[in-house]
């Protein structure tokens, strides 16, 4: 979804398929509009949620209704790796796909400085997170995934800014530079066209 939704405003996008996860990256050729960024964001969610909801159906399982599909391992597994997943990466924290849709709405309001704000508001949501999961009995477990997310915000956080040095930029930094303000300038010459 990441991909296509790139590709259709013209940037150059690829897709990494890993052990148990995939990704995609893109390096933009002309500065995309907010809304643009946006759509890029959503576009990966919506589409992992879609076909997982879509082979639910086919498979004569009831997304809506876990009472379907609870004796079924592989409804189980295709609903947590589909829908589940799809609905995680749209909460609003960085480095998910939520976050970066928030971060394109916040941008309009707090030009040069969202990213920032974004960060902190991402830390503290995770922290909050993270805190009632490990003080719940229920979901205790859960709470290293909370974890996870604030290792990258923080990594975020403290890294320098492409826009402190946009020319020495290279590779993720140079991308990053990139999605967030159109300059493809910032990424080394053999991935730019």
């Amino acid at each position: 979804g990441h991909a296509v939704a790139a590709r259709a405003t013209g940037a150059r996008a690829e897709i990494s398929l890993d052990f148990l996860a995939g990704y995609a990256s893109f390096v933009p050729t002309r500065p995309l509009a907010r809304w643009e960024r946006a759509g890029i964001s959503i576009a990966g969610p919506a589409v992992q949620i879609g076909i997982g909801v879509g082979v639910l159906l086919l498979m004569g399982v009831s997304p809506f209704d876990p009472d379907t599909f609870r004796g079924n391992e592989a409804a189980i597994a295709i609903w947590w790796t589909g829908p589940m997943m799809g609905l995680f990466n749209l909460f609003p924290v960085l480095p998910l796909d939520g976050g970066h849709i928030v971060l394109a709405g916040l941008d309009r309001v707090l030009p040069g400085r969202s990213r920032t704000v974004m960060l902190y508001l991402s830390i503290a949501i995770s922290a909050t997170v993270a805190v009632l999961l490990f003080t719940s009995d229920r979901y205790r477990g859960l709470g290293l995934f909370a974890l996870l997310p604030i290792l990258a915000q923080v990594q975020m956080l403290n890294a320098r800014r492409p826009a402190d040095r946009p020319h020495s930029s290279a590779g993720p930094l140079g991308e990053a530079h990139a999605w967030l303000t159109g300059d493809v300038t910032a990424i080394p010459s053999p991935l730019v066209p």
